[in-house]
């Protein structure tokens, strides 16, 4: 026993870095947030908190929690190495120190601590499944596959293991033993969107009609998912079906008034109708939205030619090319234009 709290304070002291000793971690980090006009009212509030209950390992979580939220990267580290220091037996914690990790966009240390947690508590599903999740991350399958199926072991209802074995399957392109657990996943938590969301993107993919009953399902589950609202006017449109792709588009827009992809689409759908001064109107709302958006310039563009507006027309197009110079449809266009000039 003495052995393993040696082992697991060496290891916690090289998975998260100090440039000084603890107490003056403690110091300089509470003077630093407490200087910082910019940080929240709760930031202050725990800083001083922390001055009157130092030994607190739950404040030094909670604070970095938040600096975790701001972009403090390093300042939340630190945090949790004090936590650590005083309380390294809560597997909580490592899902932190994961967190932290995992947003400095370092894998491996958020997995080694995800390890750490699961040393301390074997039987905890939770945090095997964050393990599973984060050897995903790093495309290791077999590893998450590994964590994810001891997770299960333990809780065979966990619907998040099922779904992040789905998510492996897929990128491992075993898609009948990926639509399995996704299936599965829904079965144990039938609000579970992201899960019904996939099974719609692969039978869309194969060109099933049971694509928009799960892009539904989805949208039941989570009545704001404009991604399973976009995905289904995908499908009609796909299928040629413009009109039926525009009334589902359109119900994206009063949710994510900032959605410059629904409006380009919704755009393209008319485009394809003939109905070149609504394509142009809302060719014009996703640049509204995204003025580098070249694909809608250059869409906009072929609305101002149907339109027989040249000038507009060589505007869009040049938009288009100085935003993307590699769009060789933008080229061929200003190059049509000035042939037909001449």
């Amino acid at each position: 026993m003495k052995f393993f709290f040696a082992f697991l304070a060496l290891s916690l002291s090289l998975l998260i870095p100090c440039s000084s000793c603890h107490t003056d971690v403690k110091k300089n980090v509470s003077n630093d947030i407490v200087q910082d006009t910019s940080k929240s009212a709760t930031l202050n509030s725990l800083s001083a908190a922390i001055k009157v209950n130092p030994g607190n390992p739950k404040l030094y979580e909670q604070r970095a929690q938040i600096l975790l939220k701001e972009g403090k990267y390093d300042d939340a580290l630190k945090d949790m190495y004090y936590c650590l220091n005083i309380d390294s037996m809560n597997v909580a914690y490592y899902f932190t120190v994961a967190d932290i990790y995992i947003e400095m966009k370092d894998s491996k240390k958020a997995i080694l601590s995800l390890q750490k947690g699961i040393e301390i508590d074997p039987k905890n599903a939770p945090v095997k499944v964050e393990a599973g999740r984060y050897c995903l991350y790093v495309k290791d399958y077999e590893k998450s596959l590994f964590y994810l199926n001891d997770a299960l072991k333990i809780e065979p209802t966990n619907a998040d293991a099922y779904f992040l074995k789905g998510i492996v399957f897929k990128e491992k392109k075993d898609i009948n033993r990926a639509l399995g657990n996704f299936q599965t996943c829904v079965e144990q938590d039938p609000s579970y969107n992201d899960a019904y969301m996939q099974i719609g993107l692969i039978y869309s993919q194969q060109k099933n009609p049971l694509a928009i009953q799960y892009f539904e399902n989805a949208i039941k589950a989570n009545p704001k998912a404009t991604d399973a609202m976009y995905a289904k006017g995908m499908f009609y449109q796909n299928q040629k079906k413009y009109v039926k792709a525009i009334d589902i588009y359109k119900e994206i827009i009063p949710i994510d008034l900032q959605n410059e992809k629904a409006c380009y689409s919704i755009g393209y759908c008319y485009m394809q109708i003939d109905s070149f001064a609504k394509a142009h109107k809302h060719f014009s709302m996703a640049i509204d939205i995204d003025p580098l958006y070249a694909e809608a310039y250059y869409n906009r563009g072929l609305c101002a030619l149907a339109k027989n507006d040249i000038l507009d027309a060589e505007f869009n197009f040049n938009q288009a090319l100085n935003i993307n110079p590699k769009m060789d449809a933008a080229k061929e266009a200003l190059l049509n234009i000035k042939k037909t000039i001449k």
